[in-house]
C-alpha cells in the first residue's frame, strides 16, 4: 500500500469489491450484488426508522434503537434482494 491508498477496513462496504477466490463455497458474484444493495438499504431502513438517529447518553436506548435499527435493515435488504437479485 502506498501513502495514497485507503486502508481496506476504512473503505465502506458498499464500494468494496470482492474478487477473490475462497473455496467452493464463496461466490464473489453473490457478495458483489448484495455489497451493491447495502447503501440503498441503509437509507430505506432510516426512512423507515424515522431518520438516522444520533446517539444519547442512554446506552440501553442506544442498543434497543440499535437492535430494531438492525432487524428492519435485515428485512429491506432481503426484500431488496426478493427484487433485484440474481
Amino acid at each position: 500500500m502506498n501513502d495514497d491508498d485507503e486502508p481496506v477496513h476504512l473503505t465502506p462496504l458498499f464500494q468494496r469489491k470482492c474478487n477473490h477466490r475462497d473455496g467452493l463455497y464463496h461466490d464473489c458474484q453473490y457478495v458483489n450484488a448484495r455489497n451493491a444493495l447495502l447503501r440503498e438499504a441503509v437509507q430505506i431502513t432510516d426512512s423507515l426508522m424515522g431518520g438516522a438517529k444520533s446517539l444519547t447518553q442512554d446506552r440501553i436506548a442506544n442498543a434497543t434503537y440499535n437492535a430494531k435499527w438492525t432487524k428492519e435493515f435485515i428485512g429491506v435488504m432481503d426484500r431488496l434482494w426478493a427484487e433485484r437479485g440474481t
